[in-house]
């Protein structure tokens, strides 16, 4: 978010939540400290508190160490303080969702609301008893006054959120993404797609039109827990980058790559894709 400020609806009590108050006894401020790192992250990502990161950037941003901030996140998980904790077959980074964020913002957008509402009733009952002849010159002062406020103050509404989540983005496959996950009729759209369009912000190296045929073949299994669309198409992604060979320096780090494995990991998900495309790729559910 370099060259722009960003903001977020905190309680003023969040540090007195009794989930916080846990993990800092237990874990001492630094995991405080992260939590507030990862609620920053959140509204940096704009996925409805969905915060993909790495361990080192974390702990370089909540000035701890790695180690602590992985048992920081590891702890937060475990209490209830983040959801659905997901790491990296590497270690390295990690999907989480922070626990309340979308009841948090809708809290606080209603309060910013109420907030400017009673902001004009006041300025009302002023004009009503404000003299004639000064009228004109006073209500072109608060016309100013309001207009440099809305400038200064946060837009914490949730269509405007998905805009920008939706226009910051530029992927030819974009369409071509929704149009394969739209063809499984189980999977669900928010209206701006800001789901999907971060899922793909979030992972630009990957094949996302390849991760949508996997994620409508895994949607279209009855079983299948997750039917939100951003969300199945994150965790394709996530098995197409955990399959996908990682060399470091022309070597493995624990000796030669495991290309069987690989190759048959691959194998199986192409086969999967494929069978997507068959089943789903001529439907045009829009």
């Amino acid at each position: 978010m370099t060259g722009r400020t960003s903001w977020w609806a905190k309680d003023a009590a969040w540090h007195r939540r009794e989930l916080i108050v846990e993990l800092g006894e237990e874990n001492g401020p630094g995991a405080v400290t992260v939590m507030d790192t990862l609620s920053a992250w959140a509204q940096e990502q704009r996925a409805a508190g969905w915060v993909r990161g790495g361990f080192r950037a974390l702990a370089r941003e909540s000035f701890v160490t790695v180690g602590h901030a992985q048992s920081f996140v590891s702890a937060a998980a475990a209490i209830g303080a983040l959801d659905e904790l997901q790491v990296d077959d590497d270690g390295r980074r990690f999907d989480c969702r922070v626990s309340g964020w979308t009841e948090d913002q809708s809290r606080g957008r209603a309060s910013f609301r109420k907030q400017n509402q009673r902001e004009r009733e006041a300025l009302g009952a002023d004009e009503s008893v404000t003299d004639p002849d000064e009228s004109r010159s006073s209500h072109a002062e608060r016309d100013e006054s309001r207009s440099v406020t809305e400038i200064a103050l946060p837009n914490l509404t949730i269509e405007r959120e998905g805009e920008r989540a939706s226009a910051s983005f530029d992927d030819p496959h974009v369409s071509e993404v929704e149009r394969v996950l739209r063809s499984c009729p189980r999977l669900q759209f928010d209206p701006l797609l800001a789901a999907v369009t971060n899922a793909i912000a979030a992972y630009p190296d990957v094949d996302h039109v390849k991760a949508a045929h996997i994620a409508a073949g895994n949607a279209s299994d009855p079983n299948y827990r997750t039917t939100d669309a951003g969300k199945a198409l994150r965790y394709a992604i996530q098995e197409l980058e955990r399959t996908a060979p990682k060399p470091r320096n022309g070597s493995h780090r624990n000796g030669p790559p495991p290309t069987d494995k690989v190759a048959a990991r691959e194998a199986r998900f192409e086969e999967r894709a494929a069978a997507a495309e068959r089943a789903y790729g001529g439907q045009h559910d829009r």
